[in-house]
């Protein structure tokens, strides 16, 4: 890298925002935490849906229960 660079660099790391810089840092053990659970009650909550519009044969049941199954599928890939 030659000096130009070096100084440029340096002058962009120095205004760059402390809470800006924090988004790109990764996540942590408690945000991970957090998805996990969220995904694991969405799941439960899709199946619960999908299984009591089975056994009612409610078809607005069951479109909602194939609702959060999306919601679900989405929460994996995010």
């Amino acid at each position: 890298m030659t000096r130009f660079e070096r100084r440029r660099l340096r002058e962009i790391e120095r205004g760059v925002d402390p809470e800006w810089a924090r988004v790109f840092e990764g996540s942590s053990k408690k945000d991970r935490r957090r998805r996990v659970a969220v995904r694991v009650v969405v799941d439960l909550a899709a199946i619960a849906v999908l299984v009591s519009g089975a056994v009612a044969v409610s078809m607005p049941t069951l479109f909602l229960g194939a609702v959060l199954a999306n919601v679900a599928v989405c929460c994996h890939l995010a």
